[in-house]
């Protein structure tokens, strides 16, 4: 007797309720959730290294780029262009600088010779320098006989009477260096001899002149003088002129300029024109957000009618140069023109 069957086929189960296997289409199963704490260690893993990184970055600019890089990275920092606004350093020092006048004077008598200098401070800077004397006494040499240091060489044409002779040395006092270098004309010059001769010398290219002086000298006879018509500052030079138109004694005529290498923020020129009609006085002054550094003079007269007495900053405030100078009207006419220069600086 057969039996129905009681087991009849069933279609397969799936192991799990969310199998993949063949069958009924059960739902997908969701991705295993991650515990939260899990999570947080992650992220703070991955902080962990960015900032590791950024550390070893800053350490290294340090390093190469000194102790204001870590400023730079939180700040914004300007980057040095060439011209235009510098930029800022905020540990600059902000500069300050006055002229100093330093003097030596003495005395001399008629026929005469007389060497006379005058230095800077060890601490100071030499610009420029001048002199000053009677009207008949002839000054040949006024100029920087050595970085520091204005001396001049003169010759009394007058009578027995003591008359003074005064060197002026212009001496920066600042908190920063101007690099000062002093630059001369060829150390054999060509002589001249009867006549009258003007040569210059520039300072080297970025430098700024300050100053500058001449040296004339006869080495057969030290008693004659040449008389200076130029001493005076053109196109970053000085130049100098001397007349020689007597004696037969040959002449020779260095000439000199001071020169700043750094610091300089600008340079302008006063200057100012007269007629000397007896002995006068031309004044010329630089404005009052400059310093004076130097001066020096011109006159068209190259014979001898014009004779500088003094070429000299006029006051211990050094804001003013003063050229004193004669018409000696018994060499010809007409009477000199005359021009007085200022050098004026900002530091």
């Amino acid at each position: 007797m057969s039996y129905p069957n009681r087991n009849p086929p069933q279609p397969p189960r799936p192991l799990y309720p969310y199998s993949s296997a063949p069958g009924p289409n059960y739902p997908v199963p969701p991705a295993p959730k991650v515990p939260q704490d899990k999570k947080n260690r992650k992220w703070w893993a991955l902080f962990g290294s960015i900032v590791t990184v950024v550390a070893g970055l800053i350490a290294i600019l340090q390093f190469t780029s000194g102790s204001q890089t870590l400023f730079c990275l939180l700040h914004s920092c300007a980057t040095p262009t060439t011209g235009g606004t510098a930029t800022v350093d905020p540990t600059a020092v902000t500069h300050t600088a006055q002229v100093i006048v330093k003097t030596n004077q003495i005395s001399f008598v008629g026929g005469q010779a007389q060497t006379v200098s005058v230095s800077c401070d060890s601490n100071e800077q030499l610009v420029g320098g001048g002199f000053a004397s009677d009207p008949y006494v002839g000054v040949f040499s006024s100029y920087p006989s050595n970085p520091s240091t204005w001396t001049l060489k003169a010759y009394n044409y007058g009578s027995g009477t003591p008359v003074p002779l005064t060197a002026y040395a212009d001496c920066v006092q600042a908190n920063f260096s101007l690099g000062m270098i002093m630059k001369q004309s060829e150390l054999n010059p060509p002589s001249f001899i009867n006549t009258h001769h003007e040569t210059s010398i520039a300072c080297p290219a970025g430098s700024t002149l300050t100053g500058g002086g001449e040296d004339t000298f006869s080495p057969l006879n030290s008693t004659y003088a040449s008389v200076i018509y130029a001493s005076y500052p053109t196109n970053n030079s000085w130049v100098a002129g001397a007349s020689n138109l007597y004696g037969n004694v040959i002449t020779y005529l260095h000439v000199y300029a001071l020169c700043a290498t750094q610091n300089i923020q600008s340079v302008a020129l006063a200057q100012k024109s007269a007629v000397v009609q007896q002995t006068d006085q031309i004044q010329v002054g630089c404005q009052s957000d400059t310093l004076l550094a130097s001066g020096g003079f011109y006159s068209d007269a190259n014979d001898q009618r014009f004779k500088p007495a003094a070429s000299y900053p006029g006051d211990q405030g050094a804001t003013n140069w003063t050229l004193l100078a004669r018409y000696a009207s018994g060499n010809g006419s007409p009477a000199p023109n005359a021009t007085v220069y200022g050098v004026c600086m900002k530091y």
